[in-house]
């Protein structure tokens, strides 16, 4: 064999061996997916967070809130570590909610049995669930695709006449509400494209006021696997909030919304209602949103409501574990120390 085929010869051996190390480091790093969760947004106010200013990319343990309300009559907001304080003014009936991008990156669900889960612990303060709230008393939970667009800045009036463009309005994903009655359900978000009133910015409530709740289209009822029962409780309880998406199939999402006593999941289940939809197209996620609708008792004056945010959380088991990404590190390492060893 003459030198020049024998240099090709180990030339085309060793970009083989290195190929073959690449390919199968991906192939490790790609297949190592974590069984459990992993935490991808954990905030608890104290590490940057702001409310109401001007909207910044969020991290993983920080974000710009902003909080949207049917009235501004009464209506209130502060935050500071551990607390997350929201009020709505004194009125019959008026939603009020914060928004917020999350995390470092979208999550996206692409393999069955994917999942994002969104925990909010917070605090029925003053008449949410008791004193004079009504069955259309509810509080609820969404995970969305932002776009790239982050809320709109400062608090957004939802009964405006204005049509603000970006913000919120192109967000689209699913919600979970707990009425105080019984006509809690789960609801796909579409993209308010026919809107013409500050109501394309709401995320929450789909048509549950003319005025205040998005409907421009409205949303959609997803198939509902169990039904809720009624939720009444003493002022001043602590709740956890949460809401789980899964992939089912190429086209196909579970969505649960559940409501538990006390911090964290480990309490009692207040409230469940699951649903399902076949007909999914968008599987990133990267918004969230959280908010009530007080509606007092027929006969009874209005009074404010408040609630005390404690912590929001997002988990999810699509992110690679570090370990299989630092394999995918050394594999590349690994190709071109043979590339400037064969060189040499």
């Amino acid at each position: 064999m003459s030198t020049r085929n024998s240099f090709l010869a180990v030339s085309f051996t060793h970009y083989r061996a290195v190929a073959l190390v690449i390919t199968a480091t991906c192939a490790l790093a790609l297949s190592s997916r974590p069984v459990s969760a992993v935490t991808v947004f954990s905030d608890q106010f104290n590490a940057g967070s702001t409310l109401n200013a001007a909207p910044t990319a969020p991290t993983a343990s920080s974000t710009s809130y902003e909080f949207g309300v049917g009235s501004a009559s009464g209506a209130s907001s502060s935050i500071n570590p551990g607390d997350l304080s929201l009020g709505l003014g004194n009125t019959a009936s008026v939603l009020g909610e914060i928004a917020a991008q999350f995390g470092a990156a979208p999550v996206t669900l692409a393999s069955i049995g994917d999942f994002i889960d969104l925990q909010i612990t917070w605090v029925a303060t003053s008449n949410v669930f008791s004193g004079i709230s009504g069955p259309s008393t509810q509080v609820a939970l969404g995970l969305y695709n932002s776009g790239g667009s982050a809320p709109q800045q400062g608090q957004t009036l939802f009964n405006s006449t204005s049509s603000p463009n970006g913000g919120a309005k192109n967000w689209e994903g699913y919600f979970g509400n707990a009425f105080g009655g019984s006509n809690s359900k789960t609801v796909a978000r579409p993209k308010q494209t026919s809107a013409t009133s500050a109501q394309n910015q709401e995320l929450l409530f789909n048509n549950a006021s003319g005025s205040q709740a998005f409907n421009s289209p409205q949303g959609g009822q997803l198939t509902s696997g169990s039904k809720a029962t009624t939720i009444a409780e003493t002022q001043g309880a602590t709740n956890t909030s949460e809401l789980r998406i899964t992939l089912t199939g190429v086209s196909s999402l579970a969505v649960s919304n559940m409501m538990f006593a006390g911090a964290g999941t480990g309490g009692t289940l207040i409230f469940s209602e699951n649903g399902t939809t076949n007909t999914a197209s968008d599987f990133t996620f990267d918004g969230l949103a959280f908010g009530w609708r007080s509606s007092a008792i027929a006969g009874n004056g209005p009074s404010n409501t408040v609630i005390d945010v404690q912590s929001i959380t997002v988990t999810t088991n699509v992110v690679p574990e570090p370990s299989a990404m630092m394999l995918v590190e050394t594999g590349f390492a690994l190709m071109l120390s043979l590339i400037r060893r064969r060189r040499s």
